[in-house]
């Protein structure tokens, strides 16, 4: 929504295809079945901007967590409101869930199925390119480079701020890096942009 947000605000004709739902937070397989059988199959050109990974956990824990219905993830925010955030990341590194590239799945899955075009029961889809863009240090890299957008840095909005604690203690913030880990992606199916 920000990449769209900041787009519009600069011009770029961009509109989200009415007839299929692409508001939230889909793996790449979502969005990729999504397009499937529709006149948008055709596109195989990807942008996945993904996040620091204890960065994006945190948002994405505090998100579900007070927006059951907009998350569509109902079962996943009664959980969410019953641990705490470090339960929560205890739970995703100890690999005891079934990891389905889906949004469905997107609470325990590692980074590298959010992002990955292998999906079982489906092979690897080729004829695309995935590009990769670290998000770490926010947009202003990526339209500046890409498409010659200056960014106000002062414009981009912290998300929601609570009371409850978000640290982690250095051995579960190892095993996070770790489980989310995507170095070891293919570097000829996966464009890591800087």
């Amino acid at each position: 929504m920000s990449l769209e947000k900041y787009l519009l605000e600069n011009n770029f004709k961009l509109s989200r295809p009415k007839d299929l739902n692409l508001v939230g937070h889909f793996t790449f397989i979502d969005t990729y079945l999504k397009l499937q059988n529709t006149k948008y199959e055709k596109i195989n050109n990807y942008l996945i901007p993904y996040r620091n990974s204890i960065e994006w956990r945190k948002s994405f824990y505090k998100y579900v967590k007070k927006n059951p219905s907009e998350s569509g993830m109902p079962t996943v925010s009664s959980l969410f409101n019953k641990i705490t955030f470090q339960d929560y990341i205890e739970m995703l590194v100890s690999n005891k869930f079934i990891r389905i590239n889906t949004i469905e799945n997107l609470a325990f899955i590692p980074m590298r199925n959010y992002i990955s075009n292998f999906h079982p029961p489906f092979n690897e889809i080729t004829n695309i390119v995935i590009n990769l863009y670290n998000m770490s240090n926010g947009f202003s890299q990526l339209f500046k480079e890409y498409l010659d957008i200056e960014l106000d840095e002062s414009e981009i909005i912290n998300s929601t701020q609570d009371s409850e604690n978000y640290e982690l203690n250095k051995q579960l913030l190892e095993n996070l890096e770790e489980f989310d880990c995507i170095d070891d992606l293919n570097k000829n199916i996966y464009n890591f942009l800087n």
